[in-house]
C-alpha cells in the first residue's frame, strides 16, 4: 500500500536512527548506491537509513515537531537527505513500505562501501602525509597497523587527548600501556592547528589541522591534490566532490574526515559501527553534535568559511574572510562596533524606561 501524506504511520521502534543497522546481503549495483556514497561522506556517516526514512515519513505524516533532541537531529538529517535527493521525497509519498526499504538498502550499501573505501585509502594516505611532512621514526609501512597508535611517538602525540600532556611521562605511559583509555569525547591534539590546544580559546585552530585538510582533499578532490610532494601531478579522474556536484564543505564531511584520520592513526584493524576499541561511531556522533549546537553558530560558520577557502576556492568567493588590516576588514569591524554600541544604548534606554514611574 503506497504511503499517503496525512496518513499516520507508526514511528520506528528504534530509539536511534543514527546508528548503523546490521548488514544485509549485498544488493545489485544501482544509481542509489552511488548517491548513498555521498550521503555517508557529507550528510551523516553512521545513519541507519531505513529507520531514518521511516522516522522522517512518520514525523511528516503526523505534522508535529519531535519533542526529543535526538529525534530532532535525526529529522534534520532526514531533511538533508531529501534536499540532496529531491526525487526521494516523492518516492516516500507514493511508494510502498517494501519499496522504501529497498531504496534505503541501496543508499545504505553506498554509504557503507564509501566508508570502507575511504578507510582503506586513508590507511595509506595518512602515513604518506606524515612522511611528506617529517619522515616517521620509527618507520611505519603504509599497509601496517600494528605499530600505530600510542606506541608510536609521533602518532601517539597526534592522538593524545587535550586533557593529557604527551610530554608528561606519567600521562604518556598511561596511554601507551592502556591504563587510561581516551573516550569518544576526548578530543585528540590532531584536531587542532599545529597540534596546539589553547585552553583560553578552544576554537583557536580547532579543526584546522593540515593533516585534516590533506585527508579531505584525498577523499573529496583526489589523492594527488592531498600530497605536498605531488602538487604538480594532474589528476586523471574526477573527484567525489565533482561527481556529486559538491561545491561547499559540510559539518558532516569535516567530522567524517576527522573520524577517518583518527582511525588511521590508531592500531585498530576494523572500522565498524560496533567497534568498542576506537569508538569511532561515538566519536563521530559526539563531534557532530557539538558542531550542530546552535549556540556555536557563529564559530561554526567561520569554520566553514575557512574550510571552503581551502577546499573549494573557485566557489568560495562569497565565503572569503577579508585579510586583517584590509579596508574591507576595517569597514566590517566598524559596522560591528556600531551595531554593538547601538544595542548597548537600546538596552540602557530600556532600563531607564522600566525605572520610570507608571
Amino acid at each position: 500500500m503506497p504511503i499517503q501524506r496525512g496518513t499516520k504511520r507508526s514511528r520506528s521502534p528504534s530509539p536511534n536512527a543514527l546508528q548503523l543497522p546490521y548488514r544485509n546481503k549485498r544488493s545489485q549495483q544501482d544509481p542509489l548506491v552511488h548517491h548513498g556514497r555521498h550521503i555517508g561522506r557529507s550528510i551523516y556517516a553512521f545513519a541507519n537509513i531505513n529507520r531514518l526514512l521511516t522516522l522522517g515519513v512518520a514525523i511528516d505524516a503526523l505534522g508535529d515537531v519531535p519533542s526529543e533532541e535526538q529525534e530532532r537531529l535525526e529529522y534534520r538529517v532526514y531533511k538533508a537527505i531529501l534536499k540532496f535527493l529531491p526525487p526521494l521525497d516523492e518516492a516516500l509519498t507514493n511508494y510502498s513500505p517494501e519499496q522504501i526499504t529497498r531504496i534505503a538498502a541501496l543508499l545504505q550499501k553506498g554509504s557503507d562501501s564509501a566508508r570502507s573505501d575511504d578507510t582503506k585509502g586513508l590507511k595509506k594516505g595518512v602515513i604518506e602525509f606524515l612522511n611528506d611532512d617529517v619522515p616517521l621514526d620509527p618507520y611505519i609501512h603504509p599497509s601496517e597497523k600494528s605499530s600505530r597508535g600510542f606506541a608510536h611517538p609521533r602518532l601517539g602525540q597526534l592522538l593524545c587527548p587535550i586533557s593529557k600532556d604527551w610530554n608528561n611521562e606519567t600521562h604518556r605511559n598511561e596511554l601507551i600501556e592502556g591504563t587510561q583509555t581516551p573516550g569518544p569525547e576526548d578530543w585528540p591534539l590532531f584536531l587542532f592547528e599545529n597540534q596546539e590546544f589553547n585552553r583560553e580559546d578552544v576554537w583557536a585552530g580547532f579543526l584546522k589541522n593540515e593533516y585534516l585538510v590533506q585527508a579531505y582533499l584525498w577523499v573529496f578532490i583526489c589523492p594527488t591534490a592531498a600530497r605536498k610532494s605531488k602538487k604538480s601531478i594532474k589528476a586523471t579522474k574526477q573527484g567525489n566532490a565533482h561527481i556529486h556536484g559538491m561545491t561547499s564543505v559540510t559539518i558532516a564531511s569535516i567530522v567524517y574526515i576527522a573520524t577517518q584520520v583518527r582511525f588511521a592513526l590508531t592500531n585498530a584493524e576494523l572500522f565498524s559501527g560496533s567497534d568498542r576499541v576506537t569508538n569511532s561511531q561515538s566519536f563521530y556522533q559526539s563531534l557532530y553534535q557539538f558542531l550542530d549546537n546552535p549556540d556555536y553558530h557563529e564559530e561554526v560558520d567561520n569554520l566553514l568559511k575557512w574550510w571552503n577557502c581551502r577546499i573549494f576556492p573557485t566557489f568560495s568567493t562569497r565565503y572569503m574572510v577579508p585579510p586583517s588590516g584590509s579596508m574591507q576588514a576595517l569597514v566590517q569591524a566598524q559596522l560591528k562596533a556600531k551595531k554593538e554600541r547601538l544595542e548597548r544604548e537600546r538596552a540602557a534606554s530600556q532600563v531607564l524606561t522600566d525605572q520610570l514611574p507608571a
